[in-house]
């Protein structure tokens, strides 16, 4: 416990980032040793400053200067669900490789923006089910619904 209390820097006060003065991983994030594993620093210092991790959540960051993985200031961090941590993984530029690609920069994507708006432009002109765009698209039914329904290519609608 000491070891890292004495890791952690506190000079700038209260309100400001505590950074981690031990090592860090590839993405900021401060690491250490407990008892043969290797956790997370800021998730030690939840636990130190702010009580135990409930089973299943994440410890989440809210730096005011913007994103510090090597924070362990308990006042900016929060726990939240796997959803939660997406989102906030997403909110922050923190998304890479194929999750962060959207719409047709997507490697399985089957069809482009363009031909995602006629399907949507062809469907508000009535006359044609979800099977028969998917099949005119070379796409699913689903796909075709999801596309319409704006739970794919968002930014389209």
């Amino acid at each position: 416990m000491d070891r890292f209390i004495r890791r952690v820097d506190r000079s700038g006060g209260p309100e400001a980032c505590w950074p981690w003065g031990g090592g860090k991983i590839r993405t900021g994030y401060g690491h250490l040793k407990v008892k043969g594993r290797t956790v997370l620093a800021h998730r030690v210092a939840y636990e130190v400053w702010a009580g135990p991790i409930p089973e299943g959540k994440h410890v989440l960051h809210n730096c005011p200067g913007g994103d510090n993985p090597a924070c362990c200031n308990p006042a900016h961090l929060w726990l939240g669900t796997q959803a939660d941590n997406m989102k906030d993984m997403s909110r922050k530029g923190r998304v890479r490789g194929a999750a962060a690609l959207k719409g047709e920069a997507h490697h399985s994507a089957r069809i482009n923006d363009a031909a995602a708006r006629e399907l949507i432009r062809m469907y508000a002109g009535g006359g044609h089910t979800f099977r028969q765009l998917g099949a005119l698209f070379g796409i699913s039914r689903q796909q075709a619904h999801r596309i319409v329904r704006g739970q794919r290519r968002r930014q389209l609608q």
